[in-house]
């Protein structure tokens, strides 16, 4: 993920390059934003969501509570 990806993002906001279609932050098809949606439960094996999705709590200075788990 490029920092371009994260520019905008906020506690409350989605990154600038999000839209209805992508998530910027992880690519998906879907809002991933740590702090309003988080991830789907079948993407946490997926190590580039995972990696954009801790890139993005690290940028606002929250916690992945997602490192760690795996789907089951």
């Amino acid at each position: 993920m490029t920092s371009e990806n994260l520019t905008g993002l906020t506690m409350t906001e989605c990154a600038s390059a999000c839209n209805a279609d992508r998530c910027a932050l992880t690519g998906l098809a879907r809002c991933c934003h740590p702090c309003t949606s988080g991830l789907p439960i079948e993407r946490l094996s997926d190590p580039i969501v995972m990696a954009g999705f801790t890139d993005a709590c690290a940028a606002i200075g929250v916690a992945n509570t997602y490192l760690g788990r795996t789907r089951s």
